[in-house]
């Protein structure tokens, strides 16, 4: 049984190849009825019948071909009537009145029987020797026809999973490894194995198993171009030049097909598989230099950081030595009190100059990840005042953070934002995966011009919230400015909010790896009609980046679903929060507001679940 349903063919449609086979057996043997019958576990069925209309199968209890497949030469019944086997078989008493047969067994390669080719008659009479030889060579072609549909869709089925391979070799972040895979692939969909070969210095060929490794020399010579020869080669291997390697080519792919001699059909589809390759050598050319800029940046980058703080460090010696002589002159009596007050703005100014320093110093270290956060469960509130803020509203609410870290992220923001006239304002709103700290006040923004740079405690603020996995935004109008730090409630706990990001435009992978470099889970869909019920089990908030096509993309989702899930827009100001969605952010997204987005549309969803006694699903 599993050799007859590795060919997937029963129950198919009608096939002229066939039809014609048993045309030729009923002519050849001089019978009016003539079948190629395969053989189940409780039925025989016919691929092609000519001679018994409207008859698809019989019980296998009937079949006189359970028999004939249990030997291997043709198998004969001059007269039914005068066999016991078959005298009260329904298709000899009934109609259609079976009195001889004749069926020569369909034999796989691997020598088994699943089948026949078979004529019957209504009067009784054998076969001459020449017919049952002719018989016996019907029957081979049938199995040719069958090994041959066999090939087909092992070829259709395995070059679309290496298309499925393809795309994820080209997405990869390490290409070169990813061809194992594609070559696994290849392998399958040639029923044997494939390999890539590479061209040494001396201009051979040996096998490598990554795009970025060099072959050695001693391998395989090529003896002819067209088509393409190998030495050694074997009479089921086929090789093809993966394109783009100039003259003599660079890299091939050899397959060997074990089962058949490859024909046209066979390089046509391994060039398709050869062209995919020549994409994947180009992307990890691409990564390469990618690569190799970044590590050049990151060198830059490092070492400008090393010149800051050491130079933040130098800075604060003498610094320290200024305050120190000002406070002590400042509080000599003897010289009088204009000159005190100025003693106290150098002093002032020194210190300031100081926390700058120690600012520097800090950033310059984060950025070279010097700085590792100690943990510990901390009260945001309890920061916020400590910081010397006004703290408006106070929930009850923990979060495992860096308490040094956050603290000096909190009092530098303060403090540099703070008015005597008015102090700067803290408002802690608790979203479940995470909480919010939003400061706010009057006068210059501490996080400096959003049209310009930053300033250096807005920037280590940002530095500081990113390594607790959370993100920074600010803002502000009419002398008014406001500070948002959004931090996961503890950023050490593997389970991540799951996104799934629904019908992307062309920006769609950008916005996907701005929610993967937020530490979300990320999956992909083209739009909401495709979503897997397997998707959305697994799905804390849905981001809709179909501009203005979002309402309709939402709407194909189920209102209960819409209740369980926390629902994000990203488009033009049309689309606004209340309007059926839990969360807006302006396209293009800033990563900050992206975040901050996903983050509040979770914590609406998990009220709303809340509300409605739904159990949720563990933090």
């Amino acid at each position: 049984m599993r050799a007859l349903r590795a060919y997937r063919v029963l129950d198919t449609e009608a096939d002229t190849a066939y039809d014609a086979l048993v045309r030729l057996a009923a002519s050849i043997c001089g019978k009016p009825i003539a079948l190629v019958t395969l053989v189940d576990a409780s039925r025989q069925w016919f691929k092609a019948n000519f001679g018994l209309d409207g008859i698809t199968e019989t019980p296998r209890a009937w079949a006189f071909c359970d028999y004939a497949i249990r030997g291997r030469d043709v198998f004969e019944i001059p007269d039914a009537r005068d066999d016991e086997r078959f005298a009260s078989n329904p298709l000899v008493v009934h109609d259609p009145l079976i009195r001889s047969y004749a069926g020569a067994p369909l034999v796989t390669p691997d020598g088994e029987a699943i089948g026949t080719i078979c004529v019957l008659g209504r009067e009784p009479g054998a076969l001459e020797a020449a017919q049952r030889e002719q018989l016996t060579l019907l029957a081979r072609l049938v199995m040719d026809e069958l090994e041959r549909r066999k090939r087909l869709l092992r070829l259709a089925g395995g070059l679309a999973n290496v298309a499925d391979l393809t795309q994820a070799v080209l997405a990869s972040p390490r290409p070169a490894t990813a061809v194992r895979a594609l070559l696994d692939a290849v392998g399958a969909a040639t029923g044997g194995t494939a390999q890539l070969l590479r061209r040494a210095e001396d201009g051979t060929y040996g096998v490598v198993r990554t795009l970025d490794q060099r072959a050695l020399p001693g391998g395989r010579a090529i003896l002819g171009q067209a088509p393409l020869r190998l030495e050694h080669a074997q009479a089921d291997e086929l090789a093809i030049a993966i394109p783009g390697g100039g003259e003599q080519p660079e890299l091939l792919l050899a397959a060997r097909y074990r089962d058949h001699h490859p024909g046209e059909s066979d390089r046509a589809a391994l060039e398709l598989v050869a062209a995919a390759f020549a994409i994947a050598v180009r992307n990890v050319a691409l990564y390469a230099e990618t690569e190799r800029r970044r590590l050049e940046l990151h060198d830059a980058r490092a070492t400008q950081a090393e010149l800051v703080e050491r130079l933040a460090r130098d800075v604060r010696g003498p610094v320290t030595s200024i305050v120190g002589f000002a406070r002590l002159l400042e509080e000599d009596g003897r010289f009088p009190p204009d000159a005190r007050e100025a003693l106290a703005v150098v002093r002032a100014s020194g210190e300031r100059i100081g926390e700058i320093a120690s600012d520097v110093d800090l950033l310059s270290r984060m950025e070279l990840a010097a700085v590792e956060p100690q943990w510990r469960t901390v009260d945001p509130a309890a920061l916020a005042a400590g910081a010397g803020a006004v703290v408006e509203q106070r929930p009850s609410v923990r979060i495992v953070a860096d308490p040094d870290l956050l603290g000096t992220v909190l009092g530098r923001l303060v403090e540099d934002g703070s008015r005597p006239s008015a102090p700067v304002r803290a408002r802690i709103e608790d979203l479940g995966e995470a909480v919010a700290i939003e400061l706010s006040g009057t006068g210059a923004s501490p996080a400096g011009d959003g049209a310009g740079l930053p300033t250096i405690g807005g920037r280590l603020a940002a530095r500081i919230v990113e390594r607790h996995g959370g993100s920074y935004r600010s803002g502000g109008s009419a002398g008014a400015w406001w500070v948002r730090l959004t931090l996961p409630a503890d950023p050490r706990r593997e389970r991540r909010l799951r996104v799934l990001l629904v019908g992307p435009a062309d920006h769609g992978e950008d916005l996907a790896e701005q929610l993967r470099a937020l530490d979300f889970g990320v999956e992909i869909a083209g739009s909401a009609s495709e979503v897997r019920e397997n998707s959305l089990a697994a799905t804390d908030v849905v981001v809709f980046a179909a501009g203005r096509g979002a309402w309709a993309q939402r709407e194909h989702l189920s209102s209960a679903l819409r209740r369980r899930v926390g629902l994000v827009a990203l488009s033009s100001s049309e689309q606004r929060a209340g309007d059926g969605w839990d969360a807006t952010v302006r396209a293009p997204a800033l990563p900050g507001d992206l975040g901050a987005a996903v983050y509040a549309a979770a914590a609406k969803a998990k009220q709303r679940g809340a509300d409605d006694g739904l159990v949720t699903s563990p933090n």
